[in-house]
């Protein structure tokens, strides 16, 4: 981890975002490096089977999206970085044969192609020889097939070989999209009551940092059954201003369990706008995936004695 820590230089490294910041970017670099081994020539014919790789490319996946959603302050240059290594991601899914979501995966490296070109235009830059080679290939994709069914994984096998990790060099003042999220007087011993088939309402206490307004938050709500419910909560409807908003919000759950107690594991997510592609959610929730903007909170639930 060493040459990958010195490759991040920060002129003020004294803030806890810029080393919120690093420690998500080695932890990256991490992952990579144990994706990568599995595209290895010695590794393909003895690989422990799609699981593994497939684990840790969701991973890898969820923690590029953390990079690019949950802070700000880039420069165009630092940006560019970042949404390469997202085209990295992408490109070493489409490099093994038997990895899902093929289509959606070429859907989302197109979309973020088309936005390292779009910056690189602007600011008439040279592309890398990875991002030149990548460019052409997606070319030849779309030319042939509308999802990129027409491309071996060998080619974009080919791609990854031009790639090198750059040296990230931040001169701004990087902010770090966060919450914090507490419920008062619940826990196991202390649950709250509810009536099966009723709605119940939860009061959170939220503290925003350097929350945007073009930010879109949305509360998670999750039982242990898979059943999940989001409420959006509207930055322009809350008081205050700065870096950090207080305020407590009444979430209402509406689908109580038949059961005696429940648990309910409530999140704050910041939805991922940069990827204007495949929407993950059409009614009653977030369009694009989230990003966990603090830890997941546990709140208690016991029904209310009749007698």
């Amino acid at each position: 981890m060493k040459d990958e820590l010195a490759t991040l230089k920060f002129d003020s490294l004294g803030s806890d975002d810029a080393l919120a910041f690093t420690l998500l970017y080695l932890r990256i670099i991490k992952l990579l490096v144990e994706v990568w081994e599995h595209l290895l020539p010695g590794k393909r014919s003895y690989s422990n089977g799609m699981g593994e790789f497939e684990f840790k490319l969701r991973k890898l996946d969820r923690r590029v999206k953390e990079l690019m959603s949950k802070f700000v302050g880039f420069s165009v240059e630092e940006e560019l970085n970042i949404l390469e290594l997202i085209l990295v991601t992408y490109v070493l899914r489409l490099c093994k044969v038997e990895t899902i979501c093929v289509n959606i995966t070429f859907k989302r490296l197109t979309s973020i192609y088309s936005c390292v070109e779009s910056i690189l235009k602007e600011r008439s830059d040279s592309s890398t020889n990875f991002v030149v080679e990548l460019g052409k290939l997606l070319h030849e994709c779309q030319t042939t097939s509308i999802n990129g069914a027409s491309c071996s994984p060998l080619q974009f096998d080919r791609c990854l070989e031009l790639f090198s990790l750059k040296k990230f060099v931040f001169h701004g003042t990087i902010r770090q999209l966060k919450a914090e999220l507490s419920i008062s007087n619940n826990d196991s011993l202390h649950p709250f009551p509810f009536v099966s088939g009723l709605p119940v309402s939860i009061s959170c206490e939220i503290t925003l940092h350097n929350i945007i307004s073009k930010c879109k938050l949305w509360l998670r709500m999750s039982l242990d059954d898979g059943l999940v419910q989001y409420v959006f909560l509207d930055l322009d409807n809350l008081v205050g201003s700065g870096d950090a908003r207080n305020f407590v919000f009444v979430a209402p759950f509406y689908r109580t369990p038949k059961a005696n107690s429940f648990t309910l594991k409530v999140c704050i997510g910041l939805e991922c706008l940069f990827e204007n592609v495949c929407p993950v959610q059409r009614y009653g929730g977030p369009k694009y995936e989230l990003v966990p903007l603090c830890k997941e909170k546990q709140v208690y639930f016991s029904i209310v004695n009749k007698d």
